[in-house]
């Protein structure tokens, strides 16, 4: 999510990436008991998991494999 993609700075909110071949999903958001209450948290969180197990997910972080540990 990107509230500003006209900024020079990132402010970023939620992203994916891979992690050695392991597809990863990060938010900033949620931090408190309040964000579980609105359904369009539990909804992106819920999407992130479902992604995050996928065959999809896996194919895509296995094509684009980094190098985290030496």
């Amino acid at each position: 999510m990107n509230f500003g993609p006209g900024r020079s700075y990132s402010n970023l909110s939620t992203w994916v990436k891979v992690s050695e071949s392991s597809p990863v999903f990060y938010t900033q958001m949620g931090h408190d008991n309040n964000a579980w209450r609105v359904p369009a948290y539990q909804q992106l969180v819920r999407n992130a998991i479902k992604w995050a197990a996928s065959p999809e997910a896996h194919a895509w972080a296995k094509a684009n494999k980094t190098k985290i540990f030496k």
